[in-house]
């Protein structure tokens, strides 16, 4: 997911912006960096579940069929296809995430580039802010899908990340806090719980539940 500068409304404007541990080193260097992230989610937005029903069974060829399909559709510029490969997407596409993404979609309720806008306490960030104040957080929430019928019926929030850690564990720190922020927006949203919040790993190539 993507994060933008919180916004103040009352009277306090000077509180400093929250930023999560990863965002700038992505920065740091150009397509190895913020680019190939950006790349990473534009093909992660443009898998056509309708097409691969099951996303295990997607064929390295099958794969770069559709990413040549994307370049000549102008969807993609062709500084992406370097890192879109199979090697980098195939581990994701078996994922188990992907199988219940793939199955939502068939049923139209996987939800992809979701905006947000989330106002919460001033406190919350700091407990020396007003907390008659509120700070304003917008932000994409890359993917969510439902899942269950009825009184069951819930969401589920996905989440990929393309930060170089050691270990899931870290990722699920780093990011814990910005994924209650989506679970409680999506979950206003829909009227919904939010059951489940899912980090993919592109550098790990794992996934886990935080």
């Amino acid at each position: 997911g993507r994060w933008n500068e919180p916004e103040m409304t009352g009277a306090e404007k000077e509180l400093p912006v929250p930023r999560f541990a990863g965002e700038e080193t992505r920065q740091q260097t150009a397509l190895s960096g913020s680019a190939r992230g950006t790349a990473i989610h534009r093909m992660c937005e443009k898998i056509d579940y309708h097409v691969w029903k099951d996303p295990a069974g997607v064929t390295a060829e099958e794969f770069e069929s559709r990413v040549a399909q994307l370049l000549g559709a102008g969807t993609i510029p062709k500084e992406y296809v370097p890192v879109l490969t199979p090697g980098r997407f195939l581990p994701f596409l078996r994922s188990r995430t992907a199988a219940r993404m793939a199955a939502a979609d068939g049923k139209n309720v996987l939800k992809r580039e979701q905006p947000f806008v989330l106002g919460i306490p001033a406190s919350r960030l700091n407990a020396g802010f007003p907390e008659d104040e509120t700070i304003l957080i917008q932000g994409i929430i890359d993917a969510f899908f439902l899942e269950g019928e009825g009184e069951n019926l819930h969401a589920v929030v996905v989440d990929y990340k393309t930060d170089r850690v050691k270990n899931m564990e870290e990722l699920a720190d780093r990011y814990r806090i910005q994924l209650d922020y989506y679970a409680q927006a999506l979950s206003k949203m829909l009227r919904l719980p939010v059951t489940e919040r899912i980090i993919y790993s592109f550098h790990l190539q794992r996934e886990i539940s935080v």
